[in-house]
């Protein structure tokens, strides 16, 4: 871009606008090396921030949660995807994440971080739907639309930054439903010979799930839950270190197992051990969705379409199981 060159041109780039006008201005202040190594440390520090955001959300004494932070950071294949590809998806997923925790205590700052997440890369945009449309409890909705609305007008503004590109940008939302190592439900459903408009596909989840919270009185960590969720299943395109956005999903799954087996009768322990053994199945599994795009290609693509769906349905069960305990109230 930095030649004068649409960044469009290259079939595999993805993100938008305003970063590969910021990424030019940065090469050109800091040179092409020096601006990888300030990229690879950002993203590290993204990680880092999403895994603590996530682990903040739990009751266990802090002593765990660092260990858990830690170990998710150093061992995390989803980390090392990204850190690997130099993918910004980690800085995309702490800005969001920590924008929806903040969202009832600061709404302006929540929302400036989760636009600036969405102008980077627009992982979470049904995020800022759920959150204006949410029913919280007693005195957070007023906060809750005000993030989302600054979210909408920090989005907008970083979106002048490239605005010549936009049009761009909209025509690589078609998705990309052939490469094995995208690990989403449209490619799912183009293994099984269907090929909804990724729009519509969009739209029937994103719905779906403002439905959800439209009924529901959801606390700040259960409608993180719910938007990283949707978030991810709603998505076109989902390369594996994507899914450093469901970190909140597997922390609040992994509490709500636990919890469940330390409360168990002796009678409940083979049920509940159990059922701690599937949500611990269900978090590799996410761990391990690199190995999706593993699959040799020969495979038929039935099957492809059905390796593709265990991480999907891992995320959807965990989402599920980590706020099973919310009751609708009137």
């Amino acid at each position: 871009m930095s030649e004068g060159r649409s960044p469009y041109q290259e079939p595999g780039f993805l993100y938008a606008p305003p970063f590969s006008t910021a990424g030019a201005v940065l090469q050109g202040v800091l040179g092409e090396r020096r601006l990888l190594l300030f990229l690879r440390h950002l993203n590290l520090a993204g990680a880092c921030a999403a895994v603590w955001v996530s682990v903040l959300i739990l009751r266990w004494p802090l002593a765990v949660r660092l260990l858990a932070a830690g170990v998710t950071v150093g061992l995390s294949p989803l980390v090392g995807n990204g850190l690997f590809l130099g993918n910004i998806s980690l800085l995309v997923s702490a800005l969001t994440l920590a924008g929806l925790q903040a969202a009832e205590r600061r709404p302006v700052a929540a929302g400036v971080l989760l636009g600036s997440g969405l102008a980077l890369k627009p992982l979470a945009l049904p995020a800022l739907a759920l959150l204006a449309l949410s029913r919280p409890p007693a005195g957070t909705g007023r906060a809750r639309r005000v993030a989302a609305l600054a979210g909408l007008v920090a989005a907008a503004g970083w979106l002048l930054l490239g605005l010549q590109h936009l049009a761009e940008m909209r025509s690589r939302a078609g998705g990309m439903p052939r490469p094995a190592h995208n690990v989403s439900l449209a490619r799912a459903l183009y293994c099984f010979g269907l090929e909804p408009p990724p729009a519509v596909l969009f739209g029937l989840v994103v719905a779906v799930g403002a439905a959800y919270v439209a009924r529901r009185r959801l606390a700040g960590p259960e409608l993180t839950v719910v938007a990283a969720t949707v978030s991810l299943l709603a998505l076109p395109i989902i390369w594996p270190h994507t899914f450093v956005l469901t970190y909140p999903v597997q922390a609040r799954a992994l509490e709500r197992g636990v919890e469940s087996l330390r409360a168990a009768r002796a009678d409940e322990l083979p049920l509940r051990i159990g059922g701690l053994a599937l949500v611990l199945a269900a978090i590799l599994s996410l761990h391990g969705s690199q190995g999706v795009g593993a699959a040799p290609a020969e495979w038929p693509l039935f099957l492809q379409g059905l390796v593709t769906l265990i991480p999907l349905a891992a995320l959807a069960g965990l989402g599920v199981f980590a706020i099973r305990r919310t009751r609708p109230e009137s």
